[in-house]
């Protein structure tokens, strides 16, 4: 270490550029600590380096800290990535922060293809982005809380339209400012179209049962005139 900075130290003698570094320290106690050491040269009137100050910063528990968030972020990663339905974090510039391996799936791209862009230039259908977009914007602006569930289609790599049930909550922070959207969606692209195929069957077959009932109503017509002209035929031919 002690040659490590020595030649630290040299590059700003000889450079007069500050030196910025780390440094694992074990102290007496035997405990190992991590260092944040600033080098900054001290000039004299001629821009020569006469002397160097150290300052050093334990940082130890900063690191420890920044590896604990690290670790309960790759987590957090890990359950989004295993949920079986879309879930997209939007910010108020319309634009994607978040998204986990079941929506990349679902739109047919890359995280490093939606995170960045504006969530419904690129992944709304053309027809549906005025209207979805609008409601986006009530929604961050705090105007309406009737959004927490809605249906609306998302369109994928190749052009393909995909309908989605979306839960949504709203991201804020501590005081209370929206900072976001946070959406779940899944899938009902086949419930959707088998509701539809349900609905044209039950069409069709109520359409049959007219016809048929309508059918059935003019022959016991035909035959309850049948009849009365029998009746009334035997009753002249007794006269």
């Amino acid at each position: 270490h002690l040659l490590d900075e020595d030649c630290k130290l040299k590059h700003v003698f000889d450079t007069g550029d500050s030196c910025h570094y780390y440094h694992e320290h074990l102290k007496v106690d035997g405990t190992m600590v991590l260092v944040d050491i600033l080098l900054s040269p001290i000039k004299d009137e001629n821009g020569q380096v006469t002397h160097v100050v150290e300052a050093l910063r334990d940082i130890t528990e900063i690191v420890e800290m920044q590896r604990e968030l690290i670790v309960e972020r790759d987590r957090a990663r890990q359950y989004l990535d295993v949920a079986g339905v879309l879930i997209v974090a939007i910010d108020p510039n319309q634009k994607v922060i978040l998204i986990n391996q079941k929506g990349c799936k679902i739109l047919g791209y890359t995280e490093d293809e939606i995170v960045g862009k504006n969530w419904f230039d690129f992944f709304i259908p053309k027809k549906k982005i005025k209207e979805v977009k609008s409601v986006f914007n009530r929604i961050i602006r705090g105007e309406t809380e009737n959004a927490e569930y809605n249906e609306n289609p998302v369109v994928n790599k190749s052009g393909e339209e995909r309908i989605i049930a979306w839960h949504n909550t709203l991201l804020k922070d501590e005081e209370g400012k929206i900072l976001g959207t946070l959406s779940s969606g899944e899938d009902v692209t086949k419930r959707k179209q088998v509701e539809e195929e349900l609905k044209k069957l039950n069409l069709e077959l109520e359409g049959k049962v007219y016809e048929k009932t309508k059918e059935l109503q003019e022959r016991i017509s035909e035959l309850e005139r049948f009849h009365d002209a029998t009746i009334d035929r035997e009753l002249r031919m007794k006269e």
